[in-house]
């Protein structure tokens, strides 16, 4: 379970030591990870997503959070396009 700071903690994001990232973020990340690994092997295994409740939708964004936060600081922001949400 990701524990979510309170109170002194909660301005992390505008302190420049900690360079944007904060342990939630890092531990958000590792989960996602983690469930993209089994969700890797499910979809090696043959089983398809399933389209009608969200799941590509879910694993899409998912791997984009994981590309940002790995690699997003290092293009301009003008490179990274924004697409609108339905």
């Amino acid at each position: 379970m990701i524990g979510l700071s309170r109170g002194e903690h909660a301005d992390w994001n505008r302190h420049i030591e900690s360079k944007g990232m904060h342990k939630n973020v890092e531990e958000l990340m590792e989960n996602t990870r983690e469930h993209l690994k089994n969700i890797r092997k499910r979809l090696d295994s043959g089983r398809k997503p399933a389209k009608e409740n969200g799941e590509v939708n879910l694993i899409e964004s998912a791997v984009l959070f994981l590309l940002y936060q790995d690699y997003g600081r290092i293009f301009p922001k003008e490179m990274i396009p924004h697409r609108k949400r339905a």
